[in-house]
């Protein structure tokens, strides 16, 4: 009866582009240390500067008949991103079949290298400039993937030196292509010998590595406070309070007030 005593008529502005830009895809293979590699000639039979490891305990304490350790004593001079890069899955043995969503073929050579904290990655489509387009959904926009998990190079939990946490498998990463993704813990599990579809939705929203930082615009007519800091909300204001947070309840001490003038 309200509708019809006072009725509203409601404007709605719908867009719909003709196409949007694809997201980066990552996969990540959960055992990041090849059980071959690391047992190896190249590095069992590599000759490292011993000459400066006279005085190093840890080196004492490393135990010769344990490959393991022989390991870690034969690459202690190696640069730590060749040996981690070296002993990750390469992608020419991960990518057997790739296929963009506009039915084209890729192969490994597309995929690029993304160092995240808990390994490395490789990822399609990561040029900002140039992403590739999709102009509709479902299966018949997507990428096409089959990977070989090689599952034979996880090292296994017998050994307590290099044990592998997790079970054989990919984390799939999907993000924006201005966004570098910190690790892969929260990607998309998927277990060797399995198929799947991974629907997303595209939402756009800025996250600061802070817990409950997101970033607000501030409006034109909003103004700080009088005694001349920054909103509370700003992104600087709300990533130190977290830190400032954390250390607090580490120490439980404060340095909140070296940083923050605020009114009782």
């Amino acid at each position: 009866m309200m509708y019809w005593l006072t009725p509203v008529a409601t404007n709605i502005i719908a867009a719909y582009p003709e196409s949007i830009a694809f997201p980066v895809v990552a996969i990540c293979n959960s055992n990041q240390h090849r059980i071959t590699w690391i047992t190896g000639d190249n590095i069992q039979k590599r000759q490292g500067k011993k000459a400066a490891l006279d005085s190093n305990n840890f080196i004492e304490n490393l135990n010769y008949s344990d490959i393991f350790d022989k390991a870690l004593l034969q690459s202690w001079d190696m640069d730590a991103g060749h040996f981690l890069q070296n002993a990750a899955h390469q992608r020419s043995r991960m990518i057997v079949r790739c296929e963009l969503p506009n039915g084209s073929r890729c192969n490994a050579r597309d995929f690029r290298p993304v160092w995240t904290l808990t390994g490395l990655c490789w990822a399609i489509n990561i040029d900002s400039a140039n992403p590739i387009h999709v102009n509709g959904a479902g299966p018949g926009n997507a990428l096409r993937l089959l990977v070989n998990i090689e599952r034979y190079e996880r090292i296994e939990s017998c050994t307590p030196k290099l044990r592998s946490r997790f079970l054989p498998g990919l984390k799939v990463l999907i993000y924006n292509q201005t966004d570098v993704p910190p690790h892969y813990l929260e990607g998309v599990n998927i277990p060797a010998g399995f198929t799947m579809d991974i629907p997303f939705w595209m939402r756009h929203r800025q996250k600061l590595p802070g817990r409950d930082c997101v970033v607000t615009k501030i409006s034109d007519n909003e103004k700080n406070d009088g005694n001349g800091s920054q909103n509370k909300n700003s992104e600087r204001g709300c990533l130190m309070r977290s830190y400032l947070k954390e250390i607090e309840r580490r120490c439980n001490c404060s340095m909140r007030e070296a940083y923050f003038q605020e009114n009782g």
